[in-house]
């Protein structure tokens, strides 16, 4: 648990559970809990950390407010990696590393730096909150303009065309463009 300490003085933005314990982004750091729990350790300044993940050399990436940060633990570097919004992260069964962002989706594949995918749908003010991987390996991102599915992610590595749904479409039975969370039930049903 969060001790009363964390609690009343910051708010928890982003979490990120792993062996070595809890990471917790708040509006103004970057903070971990140690496996044996404790009082949380601020280990970095950085403005609103959004998402959380790590590489696969151990260091973590805080998606922040002014862009991607990677944090080694080991010797305390912190280093902006990239200048987009991240709102939510998340880590393939293959190690790259997904970020949902104001200006479109970016991957980080092993041993490359992160780049854009330009195989999703035009949009000129569409913004990505949030990315999900289903069981099914179909990739799901909600935006500001709707839910996007890329379809054929398993068998091309985000090669597909991707498909918007929309409120403009009938056929997508959405009840708002702004999509900010996306999970899968038990049964494979997308919410």
């Amino acid at each position: 648990s969060i001790g009363k300490d964390m609690a009343t003085s910051s708010v928890v933005t982003a979490l990120y559970p792993c062996a070595d314990g809890i990471w917790i982004g708040t509006p103004t750091a970057l903070m971990r809990i140690g496996r044996h729990g404790g009082r949380p350790e601020e280990l970095v300044r950085l403005p609103v950390v959004k998402t959380i993940c790590m590489n696969e050399d151990g260091c973590i990436l805080a998606g922040t407010d002014n862009g991607i940060y990677r944090y080694s633990p080991a010797g305390g570097e912190c280093t902006r990696v990239n200048m987009n919004i991240a709102w939510s992260s998340f880590r393939d069964r293959d190690g790259n590393l997904w970020f949902a962002t104001d200006n479109g989706l970016l991957v980080l594949r092993q041993g490359s730096p992160i780049s854009g995918l330009d195989n999703l749908p035009p949009s000129e003010t569409a913004l990505y909150t949030h990315i999900m991987l289903d069981s099914r390996g179909r990739l799901w991102l909600g935006s500001t303009q709707g839910l996007v599915l890329m379809p054929e992610y398993a068998a091309k590595g985000a090669g597909s065309i991707a498909r918007r749904f929309s409120v403009e479409d009938d056929s997508s039975h959405i009840p708002h463009n702004k999509i900010r969370n996306i999970t899968e039930d038990g049964d494979g049903n997308i919410w």
